[in-house]
């Protein structure tokens, strides 16, 4: 096996568990801005950053929302 297939293999499958921020905003029915919006104060899903732009999971989506039907 290459050397070289391995890392995209794994970047590949990275990139299916991360959402962006456009991706996730549509999933949960919000604006892109204000999704940052709440990010920035603290509030809204759970996301981490890589380089400049933040990312969230599935899991982080769902347990936000199961938060708010409470």
């Amino acid at each position: 096996m290459d050397e070289d297939a391995v890392p995209n293999v794994i970047d590949e499958s990275i990139k299916t568990l991360l959402i962006n921020r456009k991706e996730a905003a549509k999933r949960l029915g919000l604006k892109v801005h204000y999704l940052a919006l709440m990010l920035k104060n603290g509030q809204g899903p759970k996301a981490f950053k890589i380089g400049r732009r933040y990312f969230y999971t599935q899991e982080s989506l769902e347990a936000w929302t199961a938060t708010l039907a409470k």
